[in-house]
C-alpha cells in the first residue's frame, strides 16, 4: 500500500512537471511559427551548395560554430530541403528510402 501511494505521487510529479514541458513547447513552436512568417527566404545555389543568394546579393555558407550567445536575431532563412552524398550530388526520395 505504502509502494503504491509513493508511485501514485511520483506520478503525480512527472504528469504535472510534464504538462509545463509541453506548455513552454507549444509557446516556443507559436513564437517561432511567428517568426518565421516574416523573414525573408533566401535561395539556395543548386550548383554550389555553400551558397545562399536574396535581392542580387550572395553568401556563402561557412562552416563555423558558433553558440546560441553568438546568435542575434534570424535574419533570413533557405526554403530548400535537399540531401546531397560525400561527392556532392543531389540524393532522390527514391534513392533515400532504398538505404
Amino acid at each position: 500500500m505504502k509502494n503504491s501511494i509513493l508511485l501514485m505521487a511520483v506520478a503525480g510529479v512527472i504528469l504535472l512537471g510534464g504538462c509545463s514541458l509541453l506548455k513552454d513547447l507549444k509557446q516556443t513552436a507559436s513564437e517561432n511559427m511567428e517568426i518565421d512568417k516574416t523573414l525573408p527566404k533566401y535561395k539556395l545555389n543548386m550548383e554550389n551548395f555553400k551558397e545562399i543568394s536574396y535581392e542580387g546579393k550572395t553568401y556563402v555558407i561557412q562552416e563555423a560554430e558558433m553558440t546560441k550567445e553568438d546568435l542575434d536575431e534570424p535574419i533570413g532563412k533557405v526554403t530548400e530541403t535537399i540531401t546531397i552524398n560525400e561527392n556532392n550530388e543531389i540524393l532522390s526520395k527514391k534513392e533515400l528510402k532504398k538505404s
